[in-house]
């Protein structure tokens, strides 16, 4: 520490952190105010000796004048001056609130003076007398000393609120409010921070009471409240030290994360004080839960990769077989006539293997493994189809209401992505509804024009077909609604939902040039109404036998290559039977040995697209070497996924999925050679 004279100032400056810092100012000049110029001028030879900065003014219009322009000064003031009192002087200088250190003299002794200038804020009391010139500098030293202690403590007070501001500001930007508990004298003390995270004001609370406690444990969950108990409770019996995270919501209604913590503070083996935070960590919190269900989303995810796999390949394998079933009892029917015994238990072959076709379209929709093989349909019927696993998926507390429009248009869209739409859209609407509940599916034809589509914002202008899906569940909110179709959004818990059936059903219907409109409200139930393009179109066979087929006009020479050698067989015998001059295989390497020799014209490929060896889609590009006019047409039962690895949906190429019946096959070839 070290003094400097700063302007007639005594000034207390010390080095922090490298840095010269002005602290407190210490008063060493003296103002005399006496009319009196002789005893003046021996007051002030008596101070400058004792080492003091003195001077002296006549007049209380001079002294106020100096004082205004020098404030940090001690001032030793005459009662009684030619122009106004001393009591004159200290109450003018006091108007504008500033603080005057004086020492009030008089040349004769008043009590009731003396208590008056004592209120003004007299630093003392003097008589002239003979003796004053000796005692003086005794006094205007004690006066000095108090005035620095004083300045001193009023420099440390405001340091000590400027950290205390700080501790606040730092405590508030980290969430973190501090806590003493007094062992000793059973008190407590909080930060403002503490506070703040409470949702109580500080003067709400009597200072130091336990109130404190008891209020901030009603701010927990009640199991986490009773941890939190046990742990303090511990903490101040044995030492043992804590820190817990758990839910909390604040007075002021706040749900928050916190985590708080305690350790004791000893003093000869003793414990005193148990010091404590409690810190704010939603963000982390929601973060490490974000972090957890995204994980939960992602082994979901896994799982349904898993089961589209295993889905996948029993599909091939049920595909196959269905066809070979189809085929056989198509083609015992064709040959046998309308006489043909046994008629009614083919075409319930027929029927059942149908059917069981469309539970496997079912089973790779819902798994999303299915090929996407657009045709035009009427809605109606998918839904109608679907409509007994439907019931069985939404549970029995739900009713579940169907109302078509008979009179519905057609869209071009592959069935089982209607499957996959709606069965999504009753999960969701199932899930909504917490006991019992109704599900209502609707059909219509819906149209849009301009006008009507600037006015309602999301609508497109054009003819449409609607599918609504409307529950009676529990409603959703705006900021719900605005996240509906995100991938992995989800509102349920963790381990009950990937987050993927809504954006699975928006990607869909963009896909299919359609829009979704939502309405819902909280506690008012929700409607998804989905609108598809609305085409002219005629509906396309739904896998019954067409018993008239024609014949082909030309002899065109088909080559036929499936692994499977039942299929093989049949594929062959049906293509004959239409006329047509047919080459097979079992392999791709024997097909091409039959196409080297062969001496005419390849018209047509039909072939399987996964195979030992060499992928259809290979074997293709070789025979098109030989015979560049060919056609080509692919089939196959295996799903999306594998066939997509062999490039066969990259392009626009025609392909047929396992089990077709014989006028589908017969038609696509049709549709092929009259290009």
């Amino acid at each position: 520490m070290s003094l400097y004279i700063e302007n007639y100032k005594i000034i207390n400056y010390t080095f922090t952190r490298g840095k010269l810092v002005k602290k407190t100012i210490v008063i060493n000049q003296v103002l005399v105010v006496d009319d009196d110029e002789g005893l003046c001028h021996l007051i002030i030879k008596a101070l400058q000796k004792n080492g003091y900065e003195a001077l002296g003014v006549s007049s209380g219009k001079d002294a106020i004048v100096y004082v205004t322009q020098n404030p940090d000064i001690l001032i030793l003031l005459d009662q009684t001056l030619p122009d106004m009192t001393g009591r004159d002087i200290i109450e003018t200088l006091s108007i504008e609130n500033r603080k005057v250190d004086f020492i009030m003299m008089t040349g004769q002794g008043d009590e009731r003076l003396a208590v008056e200038m004592m209120k003004l804020g007299a630093r003392d009391y003097l008589i002239k007398d003979t003796g004053l010139l000796d005692f003086l500098p005794g006094v205007i030293k004690r006066v000095m000393q108090t005035i620095e202690t004083e300045n001193r403590l009023i420099e440390t007070e405001k340091a000590l609120g400027e950290i205390r501001n700080l501790l606040d500001t730092t405590q508030h930007l980290a969430k973190i409010g501090g806590w003493e508990w007094d062992v000793i004298s059973q008190t407590i003390l909080w930060t403002n921070e503490t506070y703040r995270l409470h949702g109580i004001h500080p003067g709400e609370i009597e200072p130091g009471s336990i109130v404190h406690i008891e209020r901030s444990l009603l701010c927990y969950e009640t199991g986490y409240r009773e941890l939190v108990q046990k742990a303090f409770t511990k903490c101040i019996q044995d030492g043992t030290t804590y820190c817990l995270e758990g839910k909390f919501t604040s007075e002021n209604g706040h749900e928050l994360w916190v985590q708080t913590s305690g350790e004791p503070v000893f003093k000869e083996s003793k414990i005193i004080k148990v010091i404590g935070n409690i810190a704010d960590i939603t963000e982390r919190k929601v973060s490490e839960l974000a972090q957890d269900k995204l994980r939960e989303q992602l082994n979901q995810a896994q799982k349904m990769d898993s089961i589209g796999r295993l889905a996948g390949g029993v599909a091939h394998d049920f595909n196959n077989m269905l066809s070979a079933i189809i085929s056989s009892a198509q083609l015992a029917l064709i040959k046998g006539g309308n006489e043909a015994p046994f008629k009614e238990y083919l075409n319930n072959i027929i029927k059942a293997g149908s059917r069981s076709a469309d539970l496997t379209r079912q089973l790779l929709s819902f798994a999303r493994k299915q090929t996407i093989a657009p045709k035009y349909i009427n809605i109606n019927e998918c839904i109608s189809a679907i409509s007994k696993m439907l019931i069985r998926l939404i549970g029995e507390n739900i009713s579940l209401i169907f109302q078509p429009d008979t009179t519905i248009g057609v869209v071009k869209m592959d069935p089982g992505q209607i499957d996959q739409i709606v069965t999504n859209l009753c999960v969701n609407s199932r899930d909504s509804i917490k006991s019992n509940g109704t599900i209502t599916i609707i059909t219509e034809n819906a149209f849009f024009d301009k006008e009507y589509c600037i006015n309602n914002p999301g609508y497109s202008p054009g003819q449409f077909v609607m599918i609504e899906v409307r529950d009676t569940g529990c409603g959703m909110s705006a900021e719900i609604r605005n996240h509906l179709f995100e991938p992995f959004f989800t509102t349920k818990e963790i381990g009950k939902g990937t987050g993927l059936g809504l954006a699975t059903v928006y990607g869909m219907v963009q896909q299919n040039n359609g829009f979704i409109i939502v309405e819902s409200e909280l506690d008012m139930g929700t409607s998804f109404k989905i609108y598809l393009s609305k085409y002219d179109g005629e509906i396309e066979d739904n896998g019954m036998l067409d018993t008239n087929l024609k014949m082909a006009i030309e002899n065109k020479v088909i080559l036929v290559v499936e692994d499977e050698e039942i299929i093989l067989t049949i594929t062959a015998e049906m293509l004959e039977m239409f006329g047509y001059t047919i080459l097979k295989s079992s392999t791709p390497e024997k097909a091409l040995q039959i196409a080297e020799k062969y001496n005419g014209k390849i018209d047509l490929l039909i072939t399987d697209i996964i195979m030992p060896h060499c992928n259809g889609r290979d074997l293709a590009n070789k025979l098109l070497d030989l015979y560049p006019h060919m056609r080509c047409l692919f089939m196959s039962g295996y799903t999306a996924d594998i066939i997509g690895k062999s490039g066969i949906l990259d392009s626009e190429i025609d392909f047929i999925q396992k089990p077709f019946s014989i006028d589908i096959l017969s038609k696509k070839i049709k549709e092929i050679f009259d290009r």
